[in-house]
């Protein structure tokens, strides 16, 4: 309904003068289902009951400035009182369905991008953060965030490296489960067979919630799982790194500590990774290892902007230095 007056088609609506084609555009729209959650949902209390009596406001002056006239016969009281009906029935259905409108013309619009089969892709978002979409699923996000959040709507799997914005949570809303970070690593596998939804995080920290009620606050190597059909779930330690063996080959490594790096690399090269001073593993940075590089090769980088340097024994490969501070 884009391009069209809102207020005026819904008052035309509500009082009877709207044409044949703008009823039919009004309805068609209120019987069109929404899947994403509606605005009116992500208000707090306060915010709903200000909202509402605003509203109760506006229709007890409309009341007030009603006047009582009489009907000069039972036929046309009747007629009176079925149009009075069907105001009030429009009116509830216009309550209802409100926060959705509040939504659909207040939101920005989102792209959204659908992977085909066998093709896997990654995007940057407009905060920053970056997103590995699997084969077969879509994820909606909008061009430009604005406001307070950064939501995006994922139906299928993809991996989440998440700039860090402590003023803006970033949000990923996957059928009625919503996954809220500030900055952090993790990957989202929604399973249309099973009607599973597995949330795993590789680095920083997640809050998983069903609408108000949180299932769980996740830490690296950690995973819920969700089952949608009985709206049941379960929490599980994991090795995180194998359950996102299907990213690319190519490493991408943001914000990310040396003893997170490692554990990747463990799983990459086959080898063991220790630590002769435990403040390495803290010191952070960033990067990408391309896959047709050698260990030795990645270690080497890594090491210089980290103050240390590296040993091999065959498989064991143990870190030295000083570290970052």
């Amino acid at each position: 309904m884009s391009g069209i007056d809102i207020n005026k088609l819904l008052d035309s609506y509500l009082k009877g003068t709207a044409s044949a084609w703008e009823r039919e555009l009004v309805e068609n729209w209120l019987l069109t289902p929404h899947e994403e959650p509606s605005a009116w949902e992500q208000m707090d209390e306060n915010s709903q009951k200000q909202w509402l009596k605003s509203v109760f406001d506006k229709v007890e002056a409309t009341i007030e400035e009603k006047k009582v006239v009489k009907l000069p016969s039972a036929t046309k009281w009747w007629k009176s009182m079925v149009a009075v009906a069907a105001v009030i029935t429009a009116f509830l259905i216009l309550f209802n369905v409100w926060p959705y409108l509040e939504q659909e013309f207040s939101s920005p619009k989102l792209v959204a991008l659908k992977m085909p089969k066998d093709s896997k892709q990654q995007i940057t978002l407009s905060d920053g953060s970056r997103v590995w979409i699997n084969s077969g699923a879509e994820l909606k996000y909008a061009e430009q965030f604005t406001g307070n959040t950064r939501e995006v709507y994922l139906t299928g799997e993809a991996y989440f490296d998440i700039k860090h914005d402590p003023g803006h949570p970033f949000i990923v809303h996957t059928g009625k489960l919503t996954t809220t970070v500030l900055g952090t690593a993790f990957n989202i596998k929604t399973d249309a067979a099973s009607n599973h939804i597995r949330v795993t995080v590789t680095r920083g920290k997640v809050r998983v919630s069903n609408g108000k009620l949180t299932l769980g606050l996740l830490v690296p190597d950690q995973q819920i799982v969700y089952n949608a059909t009985d709206q049941t779930y379960k929490q599980f330690k994991v090795d995180a790194v194998k359950l996102i063996n299907w990213l690319p080959n190519d490493l991408f490594f943001d914000d990310a500590t040396f003893g997170e790096v490692a554990k990747i690399l463990e799983e990459r090269f086959n080898v063991k990774i220790e630590f002769a001073n435990e403040q390495i593993k803290n010191c952070r940075f960033s990067g990408t290892a391309m896959k047709n590089r050698e260990i030795e090769e990645i270690l080497d980088v890594i090491c210089k902007f980290n103050n240390s340097n590296y040993k091999r024994e065959r498989n064991t490969i143990t870190i030295f230095g000083n570290g970052c501070n």
